[in-house]
């Protein structure tokens, strides 16, 4: 590993900062509630609760530094960012401190509220400092990038050689996968011209020029996406780069055939080529069932009432049970029996599975509009509590329907690598119902491949007002 390549650098400056942020948000919100004009102006402290012994308030700034920590991972801040440079994601991170408070709430409630009653005010006054002084760290950040680039540090100083549209794509997946561990210098093209740039990378010359390219500008890293057609010139920037003793990496071209993560590795000394892989793995599951717990809880107690005054208007409506059972499938192809309001009369499917349609005769006047407004998915949180669905994933399907798109659509059983959920990508895009089921499965690989807790909420949020095609 070069000096230049050291990558633990920015990923240690923005741990070391966000400590600061969290636990540091917290102290102060307990320096101001606590202070002498706080509860004298403004509000005293009600009988009982913690007043200026800093050990438990200690304590809680430690939670809230695991916790954010844990979370600004899960949005994607340390695994994919473009260097130290936060300013183009303000509103995830509001978002993403926001439901730090949340599980923060939820620990000092389930497991520390019994043995000591830490200050609410406190912790409402920690969030609104976390925001405040952790975007104005933003420009901290981004002057400290502005350092480490200058000097060369931490990042590796990355060439990219190959058509123009080759290298395009591949600077996309560089600057939202790894790019604080690849500072893109410039771009070679390989068709004798000069373009005029590549989404505000310079070009610094032709193929015949790699040699002066590579000594002039200090390359550490050559990038090379070329079809296999012109393997001939790959050979000659990889002499090239032997010869400046310069890193040099092919890209597969895989792109076109590979709709999951690829990503190359290596096994002890042997480079592997990874397929297949979703970052909803490991410790992630986890915190998307925390999320999912957390979230179905709140949502079930609040739709109670609702819930309940949808169960006697369908009883008036039609005959039949207020709840329709349905085996489904999920994770890893296995049954599960999913829960849904009625919406359709008695025996609607007596002839065999049939999908829904716009008019569909065999909805009920009350159900009908329950599909429209999606609220006929509100059992599925019982679902989601029980641990067989998730709040967001692939919308799970009945083993009739999977067992004819598995023999026609090559991607469609990679859905099940995830749980199944009430709302998911495809739907929020429109895609349900009758609508294309090769369309449908890209959507779902798309969340698959880029699954993030962000992503999960902005589709949990855009889910109310996305109704196109339900009925």
């Amino acid at each position: 590993m070069s000096t230049r390549d050291r990558y633990w650098l920015p990923v240690i400056l923005l741990v070391l900062i966000d400590i600061a942020v969290f636990g540091g948000a917290i102290l102060l919100a307990y320096q101001v509630r606590f202070s002498a004009w706080f509860t004298e102006s403004v509000w005293a402290p009600p009988q009982g609760t913690a007043g200026p012994a800093p050990g438990p308030y200690g304590s809680l700034a430690l939670y809230a530094v695991v916790f954010g920590l844990i979370i600004l991972d899960r949005f994607g801040f340390y695994r994919y960012r473009e260097g130290l440079d936060r300013g183009r994601r303000p509103i995830a991170f509001v978002l993403a401190v926001i439901v730090c408070y949340v599980f923060l709430m939820a620990w000092l409630f389930l497991y520390v509220h019994g043995a000591y009653a830490h200050s609410r005010l406190v912790v409402l006054l920690g969030l609104f400092f976390t925001i405040g002084i952790g975007l104005a760290s933003h420009k901290l950040l981004r002057e400290a990038m502005r350092h480490l680039v200058a000097s060369g540090i931490g990042f590796t100083r990355t060439l990219l050689v190959g058509g123009e549209d080759d290298c395009r794509e591949v600077l996309e997946r560089l600057r939202s996968a790894h790019g604080s561990r690849h500072q893109v210098i410039g771009f070679v093209g390989t068709n004798g011209k000069r373009p005029d740039g590549l989404n505000g990378v310079p070009v610094l010359g032709t193929l015949s020029d790699i040699s002066e390219v590579l000594r002039r500008h200090k390359i550490d890293r050559v990038i090379v996406a070329l079809p296999e057609k012109h393997g001939d010139r790959a050979w000659e920037v990889l002499r090239a780069c032997r010869q400046r003793k310069v890193e040099c990496c092919v890209v597969p071209q895989l792109f076109e055939s590979m709709t999951l993560n690829v990503d190359v590795a290596k096994i002890d000394a042997l480079p592997v080529i990874s397929l297949g892989e979703t970052p909803l793995a490991g410790d992630c599951i986890t915190l998307k069932r925390m999320m999912d717990v957390v979230i179905g809880s709140v949502a079930l107690v609040v739709a109670s009432p609702l819930m309940l005054l949808f169960s006697i208007l369908i009883k008036l409506d039609s005959e039949g049970p207020i709840i329709f059972k349905q085996e489904r499938i999920s994770s890893d192809g296995q049954p599960f029996i999913m829960y849904k309001f009625r919406t359709m009369h008695k025996d609607a499917e007596k002839g065999g599975p049939v999908w829904a349609k716009a008019n569909d005769p065999r909805c009920t006047r009350f159900g009908r509009w329950l599909r429209r407004t999606n609220l006929d998915e509100l059992p599925q949180l019982f679902n989601v509590l029980n641990g067989s669905m998730s709040l967001v994933g692939p919308r799970p399907e009945r083993s009739y329907f999977v067992n004819q798109f598995k023999q026609s659509i090559p991607q469609y059983m990679r859905r099940h690598m995830v749980k199944s959920g009430i709302t998911g990508w495809a739907q929020i895009h429109g895609l349900r119902g009758n609508t294309s089921v090769e369309e449908r499965t890209e959507y779902d690989m798309f969340y698959i491949e880029n699954w993030s807790l962000l992503l999960d909420l902005k589709i949990l949020l855009r889910t109310p007002v996305s109704n196109k095609n339900a009925y």
